[in-house]
């Protein structure tokens, strides 16, 4: 809070496999990569919401924002806007920056909820309810990113029927595919013009 009192703390719920913690370490043993992970992190067991000028927003840490379900909790929670913070330095220029933010567009899309996306690295973005990118800084460049949010309520289908909106939407998908295959017309077999050499003699 402004006054420094702490309004509130969320602990990352979806750890990073063999980055945060190693899955079935004690049967892994004997991979000496995996000593460079030294202990396991322990997940959060809660959302937390938090507020700013009356509005409350999540907020999602770097690898947590590839869990629609996670953040569609928190928009079903109240939360009018969605923070992810992340750090991908250590991946450098590599696509996993645009594919990250690619990523939080999805989650604004889905949900009908503005994203503000914080990398300490970049790519930094404000995405609209709409999952439209407003404003965004460059990779690897020290920038700030300002724009005018606007926070939204309200429930998208995938929020209020989670993957079954997904799961019915593929099954839509793929009955217009069989759909349409069934009803295309038969293409006309093309006509082979054999051409028929004949000799001709001289008499």
């Amino acid at each position: 809070e402004p006054d420094g009192t702490l309004q509130g703390r969320y602990a990352k719920q979806h750890l990073v496999p063999y980055g945060e913690y190693v899955p079935g370490r004690r049967f892994l043993g004997f991979i000496e990569q995996l000593e460079q992970i030294e202990r396991d992190f322990k997940p959060g067991t809660e959302g937390v919401l938090f507020e700013v000028d009356g509005h409350r927003f999540a907020s999602i840490i770097c690898f947590e924002s590839a869990f629609g379900p996670l953040v569609r909790d928190f928009v079903r929670d109240g939360a009018e806007m969605i923070v992810v913070s992340t750090n991908n330095r250590s991946y450098r220029r590599s696509s996993n920056s645009e594919q990250h933010l690619a990523l939080s567009q999805m989650r604004a899309a889905e949900t009908g909820t503005p994203v503000l996306h914080a990398s300490v690295s970049g790519i930094s973005a404000v995405i609209d309810a709409g999952g439209d990118v407003v404003r965004s800084t460059e990779l690897f460049r020290n920038q700030a990113v300002t724009a005018e949010v606007t926070t939204a309520t309200g429930e998208t289908p995938y929020v209020r029927y989670g993957e079954w909106a997904v799961a019915g939407s593929a099954l839509l998908l793929l009955a217009a595919a069989i759909a349409g295959r069934w009803r295309r017309p038969p293409r006309p077999r093309a006509r082979r013009l054999l051409a028929h050499a004949g000799t001709r003699g001289s008499a």
